[in-house]
Order: structure tokens, then C-alpha cells, then sequence
């Protein structure tokens, strides 16, 4: 039914029938701003549903630089997933617990050197560099 009333809409009014000022009418700059201010009112008045999404209520972070030792245990103790890596309380990265095992089998193969996966990666490659480059010199101290 909807369908029809436009078309009859359409063909009971034409361009040409309408004035010549209100086909082609350009908006104020005042206009605009309202209609902006209108539409970004609605959108913050509406409810979010976040029943369905997966939130962490106590992410865990690290601070960039910390040894592989101390956050393999951190990961150890306190079976921990991911962990966000923050600098100056921005987030620089994510690390998971793949990632951690994968560096903790090839420190002693490849000299701590970072591991390349097929996948892709979630942490900062500066993150897990200053990590192994850290537990290297701690190792040729010993």
C-alpha cells in the first residue's frame, strides 16, 4: 500500500508545479547547525545495550617494559588470558597467552629473539622486543 501513496504523491505534484525558490533552497549555516546538534542529541539520549557484549569488569594491565619473567607469572598466578600493555596509561598493546608461550619455548632456540607467527599479532612489537632484549641481558649477566 505504501508504494501506491507514492506514487500518487509523486504524480499529483511535479517539479515544475513548485515554485522555482523551493525546489532549489540551499541551507543556513544556522539550519545545519541545529539539524547537527538535533540528530546528535537523539543519538546520545539513546539507550546502549551492552547486555550482549563480552566486557572484562577487571582488565589486567601491564606496564610496557616489565620482564617476560614477571609476567609469565602474572599469567601463571593468576590465569590470566590477555593483559593490556599500557605506557603512561595509554594502551600501547595486548598480549595474550599464545604469544607469552610462544617467546618463553624459543628464548632458549633462537636466543630470545621475537617469535614471527602465521597469525596476527595483538600486542606492540616494541613491547615484546624491550621483553626479550631485557631477559637477554639479564641472561648473558648470569
Amino acid at each position: 500500500m505504501y508504494p501506491v501513496m507514492r506514487q500518487e504523491f509523486f504524480w499529483k505534484f511535479s517539479l515544475s508545479d513548485l515554485p522555482f525558490p523551493l525546489v532549489f533552497v540551499k541551507p543556513t549555516a544556522n539550519e545545519l547547525k541545529k539539524k547537527a546538534t538535533a540528530s546528535e542529541d537523539i543519538l546520545l539520549d539513546q539507550a546502549i545495550d551492552l547486555n550482549e557484549a563480552a566486557i572484562d569488569s577487571a582488565p589486567f594491565q601491564l606496564v610496557l617494559g616489565s620482564s617476560l619473567h614477571k609476567v609469565h607469572t602474572l599469567f601463571s598466578l593468576l590465569a590470566l588470558s590477555h593483559a593490556y600493555v599500557t605506557d603512561r596509561g595509554r594502551l600501547v598493546g595486548v598480549i595474550a597467552l599464545k604469544e607469552l608461550r610462544d617467546a618463553l619455548a624459543n628464548i632458549y632456540v633462537r636466543g630470545a629473539v621475537p617469535v614471527i607467527s602465521e597469525r596476527k599479532q595483538t600486542t606492540n612489537d616494541l613491547f615484546l622486543t624491550r621483553i626479550l632484549n631485557d631477559v637477554e641481558e639479564k641472561s648473558s649477566r648470569d
